[in-house]
């Protein structure tokens, strides 16, 4: 909607989105009632930051950080609904780090907190959820951490020459990050 928008981080409220249009901020969610998904956090305290956002189909997709499980949220123009909720199943999946758009798909990348596993990579394809990194065996890229438990972190995520690249962030501080492409 030829607009600017950005998720904001707030520990103690929870999150908000605001959009610029060139000359003047609106905040597009966070100002709502308690409970309702325009209150900060989408309703809940526990989104305390908006840490990935995409636009699919005509609507704007924001993941979360969640200690409990990140959520993605969709706005189709007025209304917030959450389309993902709990980590993907995986509470340790606390953040959305990471959002693309992948032909027909909307691919995240979530931060995993448990430093017994990795990153994992969902796709939804407006109706569901598809797990493409974290359901395969280990030492495999579809295992967790694209077959390392020290990738806990999908970072970040960007579309080039019809592949869709992953940009991973190594908790150990040994191997460093690495670099997928999925065609």
């Amino acid at each position: 909607d030829a607009r600017l928008y950005l998720g904001t981080r707030s520990p103690e409220r929870g999150c908000q989105v605001w959009s610029y249009d060139g000359t003047a901020w609106t905040q597009e969610g966070g100002r709502g009632d308690a409970g309702t998904p325009t209150a900060p956090g989408f309703g809940d305290a526990g989104n305390t930051d908006v840490s990935s956002m995409a636009v699919m189909g005509g609507s704007l997709y924001a993941g979360t950080y969640n200690s409990a499980g990140c959520q993605v949220w969709c706005r189709d123009g007025n209304t917030w609904k959450r389309v993902a909720e709990g980590g993907f199943g995986d509470a340790d999946n606390c953040g959305a780090a990471s959002m693309a758009v992948y032909f027909q798909g909307l691919y995240v990348g979530t931060f995993n907190d448990d430093y017994a596993c990795g990153c994992q990579v969902w796709c939804w394809d407006g109706t569901a959820w598809t797990q493409e990194v974290g359901r395969g065996d280990a030492g495999t890229p579809t295992a967790p951490g694209f077959g390392d438990a020290n990738n806990r972190r999908a970072a970040s995520m960007a579309v080039y020459d019809s592949f869709l690249y992953v940009g991973t962030y190594d908790s150990s501080g040994g191997a460093g990050c690495q670099v997928w492409s999925f065609d």
